[in-house]
């Protein structure tokens, strides 16, 4: 994830409710926050937090809308988290922020690894040490299986399923149509 620009930070409401639930958090209770939001995430907003008047730096990662129905467990994904920072391929834990699900980080600096570099033996090697790593730590507990998700969803009456709804709008569209028919 990269830093964006400050004309991203939360504002109104989701401020204001980041602000009073991080407030639960120890290191940042009473203090002055400051937000940039983070570039990168697929399934949930990320915010690094700038304690006024201290070097230390966190993340906020905030689930984004509905991802429970791509089976993904914000209890999980925080056991994960906790085991990634046990063995040292993740960030520390801060705090889990029930009933929210915040999961709040320390900040790590970082880069990204060039294209070149991922080629390199050396980069390699510690991916794979990495990854012996978190397969050696402790059992997450929870189970992630895509493939489940997917069947679960495959009833469902989606663009081109043969027969539904969708699929004759789908075919609509596909061809020029210029609004839904009913």
């Amino acid at each position: 994830m990269t830093e964006s620009t400050v004309d991203d930070e939360p504002r109104g409401e989701l401020r204001e409710e980041l602000t009073r639930a991080l407030q639960r958090v120890p290191e940042l209770a009473g203090r002055a926050l400051i937000f940039t939001a983070l570039s990168g995430g697929i399934t949930n907003r990320n915010f690094l937090i700038a304690v006024s008047g201290d070097r230390d730096r966190y993340v906020v990662r905030l689930a984004g809308n509905d991802t429970h129905l791509l089976g993904i467990s914000r209890e999980v994904e925080h056991a994960a988290t906790v085991a990634a920072a046990g063995v040292g391929v993740g960030p520390e834990v801060v705090a889990f922020v029930r009933p929210e699900g915040y999961l709040v980080t320390r900040f790590i600096e970082g880069s990204l690894v060039s294209e070149d570099a991922v080629h390199q033996p050396e980069t390699i090697r510690r991916v794979a040490d990495s990854l012996r790593r978190i397969h050696d730590g402790p059992a997450i507990p929870g189970l992630f299986v895509p493939f489940r998700i997917v069947e679960a969803y495959r009833p469902w009456p989606w663009p081109g399923a043969s027969g539904s709804r969708w699929s004759t709008s789908w075919r609509w569209r596909s061809r020029g149509g210029s609004s839904w028919p009913s």
